[in-house]
């Protein structure tokens, strides 16, 4: 995502009742020794999570459990990405980058390249244009992206 030769620091953001298992995951990302990781900041603080940071990957959110409607996950997960938006826009690098998925939690989501840039040393580019492949972009990443929910629910079905 970012070349084969840029380092760094992650910051890892959680809900306070997994703050022990957040921790576990940083002690086992530096006990990895990845070269290019030069740093983890990991927190419950939205604020912290967002300060200073250049790029926002947010994949994170209340889960949809079986027998919920949209409607309730939708209802928890606003109020999350509401608070991280507004923390990135207040205290993030003046040039995060924009990537969106637009739509809802089921296969009517849109995952939007058209907005997104990456800044390059000759400047800033479209990813669009920087991928230069529509028709993987225009069917099976947007596939992918309408499933992944479904996926996810079908994984957490399977017996252990």
């Amino acid at each position: 995502m970012l070349g084969a030769d840029q380092p760094v620091i992650l910051h890892l953001l959680d809900i306070p009742p997994a703050a022990e298992a957040l921790n576990g995951v940083k002690m086992e990302l530096v006990d990895a020794a990845f070269p290019l990781l030069k740093g983890i900041v990991a927190t419950t603080d939205v604020v912290e999570a967002c300060t200073g940071v250049n790029i926002a990957v947010m994949v994170g959110g209340f889960p949809r459990k079986e027998g919920m409607e949209r409607k309730d996950v939708m209802t928890k997960n606003v109020s999350i990405y509401r608070s991280q938006a507004s923390a990135l826009e207040k205290y993030a690098a003046p040039n995060c980058k924009n990537a969106i998925i637009w739509g809802n939690h089921s296969s009517s989501q849109y995952p939007d390249v058209n907005h997104a840039t990456v800044k390059i040393p000759s400047g800033e580019k479209g990813v669009r244009e920087l991928v230069a492949n529509d028709a993987w972009l225009n069917g099976e990443f947007i596939s992918t992206v309408q499933q992944r929910g479904a996926a996810i629910i079908k994984l957490q079905r399977m017996p252990s």
